[in-house]
């Protein structure tokens, strides 16, 4: 990535709106790690230990970015009413 790129990048999100905003802070912050967590839990040909420890960690990282965006929407939904 050279300077045009993160120029360019750091513009367009001074134009966005705030909710615009917001959204890819939380997609790049959890819905990205969801994703590849899910890959890792589903990679086979390694050991059995690795394997076991992999896939309690990326669960527990699963449920808490899905919690999260359930909690940071429901928040937004709860404090409109």
């Amino acid at each position: 990535i050279n300077a045009l790129y993160l120029w360019g990048m750091w513009f367009t999100f001074l134009v966005l709106d705030e909710e615009a905003k917001r959204f890819i802070v939380i997609a790049v912050g959890t819905i990205y790690p969801i994703s590849a967590s899910m890959v890792a839990c589903t990679r086979t040909g390694l050991s059995k230990f690795v394997i076991k420890d992999d896939t309690f960690w990326l669960t527990y990282w699963i449920c808490f970015s899905i919690l999260f965006i359930m909690m940071d929407y429901l928040e937004t939904f709860v404090g409109s009413i």
